[in-house]
């Protein structure tokens, strides 16, 4: 037995899913692909800019499947009841925990980004880094 999904129930993955790309886009920016890519080889040692390059990397990732499967799910005219209530389930958890997700990236991406490292180094050099 299939049942005919609405208009509404084929639209809103898809903006739900438009709208956490871009609040992605505007919280995080893109990833930086070089630095992503030394952390996932190993090819050199592993640095916080490449960890959290990594962490956007694979975070986009989830979002573009989650906006492909919600493409899929749009375009897929009839579903079982069952199916349709389970998936329901799903996708409310997954738009959640994704924009939790987002939320929790986008805090610390923000918060680390003013912040100045100082390790050694003489007083002249200190004020030289503080210094506009």
């Amino acid at each position: 037995m299939t049942t005919r999904r609405s208009p509404l129930a084929i639209v809103l993955p898809l903006v739900v899913g438009a709208v956490q790309l871009a609040s992605a886009y505007l919280v995080l920016g893109p990833p930086d692909l070089a630095d992503a890519q030394v952390f996932l080889t190993g090819t050199a040692s592993p640095t916080m800019a490449g960890s959290l390059a990594a962490a956007q990397l694979l975070l986009w990732i989830g979002l573009a499947i989650a906006f492909v499967a919600a493409l899929a799910s749009g375009l897929t005219r009839t579903v079982g009841a069952v199916q349709a209530a389970s998936r329901g389930a799903i996708w409310a958890v997954a738009v959640i925990a994704t924009g939790a997700l987002i939320l929790v990236a986008g805090i610390g991406h923000h918060v680390s980004a003013g912040g100045i490292t100082l390790s050694g180094g003489s007083v002249p050099e200190a004020r030289a880094q503080l210094a506009p």
